[in-house]
């Protein structure tokens, strides 16, 4: 019986021990607060509407006949008496002109890449990275659907490879090549023809080969006359209005505005105020100022009339463009405001929980939220990043741990007083 009782109080007793030790080892590694994990968070407050452009556009008449040839893409700028368009009989005569272009372009090129001087100076390494960038940028232009500065680059891509393939010794020179377009554009110039009109601007500007049949309606006098009503049938408006006795039209200076419908019911956007304005067609945000909202019997209806001086391709294409404006665009960690606390330096910061360890990190707000703030993105291992736990709420929250030399992930010791964002104090 003793031994029968014995057993029974030896097997209780490891039972015990057993239940203390891995009650202890739970107690040590179970986590006792709640933690958030720092996001990257952008606090942009944004309307997104499709808006109509307003120039002062000029329509450059011509007589409706032939072919026309322009001589630069849209939105290049013309002095005053500039030759802006030539007109011929016939598609053919432009191709072989076009074809004259190309081919001295390309003889031009390959007589400047063997040039002595030139080639004395490659380095091949130099060169293979220069080439790799070119391929990348054209790359990155063609996915941006930015073709307009493609020809450009790609002709510096061929002129690099030139000149490399003549310092590895490759080639010894181009003249054979040379010789040969030479001989192409010797026969296309006794097939090349004169325009029969060429037709030029009185007025300096920048030239776009379109027009639409709202370049009265739609000008800098007139847009403060503009309603919702009127902006909506603009966009809705599918008809084709070009006319064919116009060539174009001349822009007069470099600034544009934009009208549009917003949702302005809770007054975010206000006259004056500077915004990014991100077009549908454009890779390139543009810096633009809100010249004036004016709101309508419909509070989720206020026209909204931007102001933009950066003129470019993107801008001339369309009369109508889906644009997204945006105000306020921080950019940086998100903090809950009841995590925020400050240490002896009375820097402002939050614990963050590093496996079973925690530590102050540093802050730096960039914006201020209803509930949070934005925390800027640094390298600096002193400052919170991206990722790491911010304890919101637990039993040692207010632990003042002020480095990482002070981290032992347990409490114990003294009592300290924190302060809080709001500048109360609470002891632990």
């Amino acid at each position: 019986m003793n031994s029968v009782m014995m057993r029974i109080l030896i097997f209780l007793l490891s039972v015990f021990v057993l239940i203390t030790v891995f009650s202890q080892i739970y107690l040590k590694f179970d986590d006792k607060y709640e933690t958030v994990t720092a996001h990257t968070y952008s606090s942009a407050e944004k309307a997104v509407f499709k808006g109509v452009f307003i120039r002062d556009e000029t329509p450059v008449p011509y007589s409706g006949r032939g072919v026309i040839s322009y001589k630069s893409p849209d939105g290049s700028k013309f002095a005053k008496n500039s030759v802006i368009a030539e007109v011929y009989n016939n598609e053919s005569e432009i191709s072989v002109n076009q074809q004259i272009k190309e081919l001295t372009a390309e003889r031009d090129l390959l007589l400047e890449v063997q040039n002595p001087g030139t080639v004395a100076l490659a380095e091949p390494d130099f060169l293979s990275k220069q080439i790799d960038e070119k391929y990348r940028t054209i790359t990155s232009l063609i996915a941006k659907k930015r073709y307009d500065e493609v020809e450009e680059e790609r002709n510096e891509l061929l002129k690099l490879m030139c000149i490399l393939q003549l310092a590895v010794e490759n080639e010894t020179d181009y003249n054979e090549r040379i010789n040969a377009l030479e001989t192409k554009i010797s026969a296309l110039e006794a097939r090349q023809a004169t325009p029969f009109e060429s037709i030029s601007v009185t007025d300096p500007g920048y030239f776009v080969s379109y027009t639409d049949g709202y370049e009265s309606e739609l000008t800098p006098e007139r847009m403060d006359i503009l309603t919702a009503d009127d902006i909506e049938r603009i966009i809705s408006d599918t008809e084709e209005h070009k006319s064919d006795g116009y060539i174009g039209k001349m822009i007069d200076g470099y600034k544009w505005y934009m009208a549009g419908v917003i949702d302005n019911s809770e007054g975010s956007f206000t006259e004056g105020g500077n915004v990014t304005l991100k077009l549908s067609s454009s890779s390139v945000p543009f810096n633009a100022v809100i010249e004036r909202i004016t709101a309508g019997n419909d509070p989720k209806k206020s026209v909204v009339i931007i102001s933009c001086e950066n003129l470019t391709f993107d801008v001339v294409q369309h009369r109508v463009e889906r644009a997204e404006m945006v105000l306020n665009d921080f950019y940086g960690l998100k903090v809950p405001a009841e995590a925020i606390r400050f240490n002896r330096e009375n820097e402002k910061g939050v614990y963050v929980k590093l496996g079973q360890k925690i530590t102050f990190k540093k802050i730096d707000v960039v914006f201020t939220g209803d509930d949070y703030v934005l925390s800027r993105i640094t390298q600096d291992s002193s400052y919170l990043a991206v990722y790491e736990d911010i304890i919101v709420e637990g039993v040692n929250t207010n632990e003042f741990l002020e480095t990482e030399d002070d981290i032992n992930g347990t409490v114990g010791g003294k009592s300290e007083s924190v302060q809080s964002e709001s500048g109360t104090t609470a002891a632990t």
